[in-house]
């Protein structure tokens, strides 16, 4: 995992305030904290070694875009509005051919599920397996698709074993900075 943030020590992670709703709202925001002590007092003495944007750059972004419509709110975005059920008309469409034309290529949701930053960096690999899906389904059929199946999870269960191995070698080594995916 990778970027510091300052959390709490154990000893502080009790509240102090004397109304039970108060102490129940921030207990259950000292329970977000890691169950583990601070991992970096070479940097500071609450420093813990987390991923950043999980931890620093997504809360940040939202606070930011949100303040900064608080400061300076926006006028209703009639042309935004319009696009908007443009886009609801043409969803409610893929879904109507979809449900009247058996084998309509395009799923409505994939369409929805497009715009997502993740799915923009995935898109090659998916379009690979479906390619490869393709081709077994036409030339060997559902029994070719079923025989090479471990085949493939097998790539899936390395990805997982390899991850695994590199975590359990940083638990023992006691290096930092090895991340599970980037975003």
């Amino acid at each position: 995992m990778n970027g510091n943030v300052l959390i709490p020590l154990p000893e502080e992670r009790t509240p102090l305030a004397k109304d039970p709703a108060t102490r129940a709202a921030v207990q259950e925001l000292l329970d977000g904290f890691p169950d583990v002590p601070p991992n970096r007092p070479d940097i500071a003495a609450r420093a813990h070694n987390a991923n950043s944007w999980f931890f620093i750059r997504a809360p940040r972004y939202i606070v930011d875009f949100a303040a900064g419509y608080v400061r300076e709110p926006a006028a209703v975005d009639v042309a935004g509005l319009g696009l908007m059920g443009l886009g609801g008309a043409g969803m409610l469409g893929l879904y109507w051919i979809r449900a009247h034309f058996l084998g309509f290529p395009i799923h409505p949701l994939g369409l929805a599920v497009s715009q997502m930053a993740l799915t923009r960096h995935m898109w090659f690999s998916m379009f690979v397996v479906w390619l490869l899906k393709a081709v077994m389904i036409r030339y060997g059929g559902p029994r070719l698709l079923l025989r090479v199946r471990p085949f493939f999870l097998g790539f899936i269960l390395g990805e997982f074993v390899a991850l695994s191995m590199w975590l359990m070698i940083d638990l023992a080594t006691g290096a930092q900075g090895n991340s599970l995916f980037n975003v």
